[in-house]
Parts: structure tokens; C-alpha cells; sequence
């Protein structure tokens, strides 16, 4: 089944999250630059545990140090496609930073309001006027039915400026149109299934043929060096 849909990244507030439609969230990036003394300070008073893990989506990026409310979080450094495991921190509005290895710079820095219990991911990528951000997007971590992977996949190429798509090897499109920014619906899939990404003008995209396995969930981020190229890297979930 073609799913049109896409699941928009925002960052917002608590009061916003409260009234907004919770699979829909659109990526919000701040100024760059910011000292993070001055800008990275926690603005909630906490009542609960959240759950959030920091990607790094920047193609060519150094290793990044992730700060959390003034807080430089350690053993970090995460590189080009990689992740972190899931941090513990309060809910409610929280100031995250992305700074270069070392620094105290922020690169990019994100306020973003969560709920108790709630697992989210926060990336560095580019917006596609070429600028440093910060975004956010919440992941369910509803386990997939016994025997099946869990799949979503987010636009992160900020050289193309249209939509892509993913298709089943040998099967039916997931979604026909993934705009930038993006992140798709979840989809239940069998151990081993390979994809096929696709976008007008897109001549480099190798098949996406991770050994997905049953029972895990993942995010399969999609970004390129130029608008001619989509590849792709995941991340696990649980």
C-alpha cells in the first residue's frame, strides 16, 4: 500500500506539543554560532524522564560534541552517520547543542519540548540553503509484529530540493513523494527486505539492503554529497 503522508519534523514548545497532532513535527533550526554558555540553559521546570539519542546527518562533517542544557554529554563525538544511545533527560523544554569536537561553539542548537516517556531523535544536518540546524522528531517504539522489522526512512539530502521516493526491490513503491525534512510513516517489513531509493535527476542510489532484523525497529536516513545522489545509512531504535 502507497502511503502519501509524510511525518513533517518540528521542534516545539510544551504547551504547543500538547495541541499538536503528535506524529507531525517539523524540523526548526536556531542560529548558529551561539555560545553555549550564554544560550544552552535548561528553561522547564522537569517532571519526568524523556528519552533522546543525537545523529549526525552532515555528509563531510567533522565529530561533533553534543551539549544538553550547558551540559557537555560525554564520550560522544559522534561522526558522519552516526548515533548515540538513548540519553536521560527530563522532560518538558530542553536546549540541545551540536559544537566540533572540543569546542564550545555551537554549530547548531535546538529547544525542544518533550512529554515523560517520550523517545525522540535529534539530528544535525543541513537545511538546503547550506546552513548548520538542529532538528528533532519523536520515534515510536511500538515493537513490530512477530517475524517483521520495523522501517521508517527520513529525506536528509539538503542538495535536493524535490521529493524521493522508496521502493520494495522487486515489490510495490513504500511512499511516492518524501519532501525534504521529512520523515516517513513506519512500515512492517520482512527480515532482509531491500529498498530502492529514487528521485528525479538522481543517478547515484544503491540499494538500501541493511540486514534488517525481526523484532528491531529502525530509521534509515537518506542524504548526498550533490543533488545527483541519495545514499543511505540506519540507525536502530532498540
Amino acid at each position: 500500500m502507497v502511503i502519501n503522508q509524510a511525518i513533517v519534523i518540528f521542534a516545539y514548545t510544551k504547551l504547543e506539543l500538547t495541541n499538536m497532532i503528535m506524529k507531525r513535527v517539523l524540523f526548526l533550526s536556531f542560529g548558529l554560532l551561539l555560545l553555549l554558555s550564554s544560550c544552552v540553559k535548561k528553561k522547564d521546570v522537569p517532571v519526568g524522564e524523556v528519552k533522546v539519542r543525537f545523529i549526525n546527518a552532515v555528509t563531510g562533517s567533522g565529530s561533533q560534541d553534543v551539549f544538553a542544557n550547558n551540559t557537555l554529554e560525554t564520550k560522544l563525538g559522534i561522526g558522519y552517520a552516526q548515533a548515540t544511545d538513548y540519553l536521560t533527560f527530563y522532560s518538558g523544554i530542553n536546549l540541545f547543542a551540536f559544537a566540533d569536537r572540543g569546542s564550545t561553539t555551537a554549530n547548531a542548537i535546538i529547544s525542544y519540548g518533550l512529554e515523560t516517556g517520550d523517545h525522540a531523535s535529534v539530528y544535525y544536518y543541513k537545511t538546503l540553503a547550506g546552513a548548520l540546524a538542529a532538528g528533532g522528531i519523536k520515534d515510536d517504539m511500538t515493537a513490530p509484529p512477530t517475524g517483521k522489522a520495523r522501517v521508517r526512512f527520513v529525506h536528509l539530502n539538503n542538495f535536493l530540493n524535490n521529493s524521493l521516493k522508496v521502493s520494495v526491490v522487486g515489490g510495490a513503491d513504500l511512499f511516492p513523494a518524501l519532501v525534504f525534512a521529512a520523515a516517513s510513516s513506519y512500515y512492517n517489513v520482512d527480515p532482509g527486505t531491500k529498498f530502492q531509493p529514487s528521485a528525479t535527476g538522481v543517478t547515484v542510489a544503491p540499494e538500501i539492503a541493511t540486514s534488517f532484523q525481526a523484532g528491531k525497529i529502525y530509521t534509515v536516513i537518506l542524504t548526498g554529497s550533490v543533488n545527483t545522489e541519495l545514499y543511505a545509512f540506519s540507525v536502530l531504535q532498540n
